[in-house]
């Protein structure tokens, strides 16, 4: 069974998002995670995708401090494919 879990976050760089993610991973042991408004772009969203501890990714990027989606996923356990993205979606 894949579990999904999607998070309007609205600012994925805050000081408690990595932990409350993790938490959450441990207690309802998602497979999939999508997150939007992260409001994050570039090496910062590198970094916090890398602290949640799922084997793949795909983002779209924040515009200035508004809009950005993730989805990552774990690649061993779901054959998740990404057809298209765009500004306002991951396809």
């Amino acid at each position: 069974m894949m579990k999904i879990m999607i998070w309007n976050c609205r600012g994925a760089n805050s000081n408690h998002f990595c932990s409350l993610v993790l938490n959450y991973k441990r207690i309802h042991n998602f497979n999939v995670l999508a997150v939007v408004e992260t409001r994050v772009s570039g090496l910062i969203a590198d970094r916090v995708i890398g602290k949640l501890k799922l084997e793949n990714s795909v983002r779209v990027e924040a515009v200035g401090r508004s809009g950005g989606i993730w989805l990552l996923w774990n690649g061993s356990k779901d054959d998740l494919k990404v057809l298209k993205t765009a500004r306002h979606l991951i396809h």
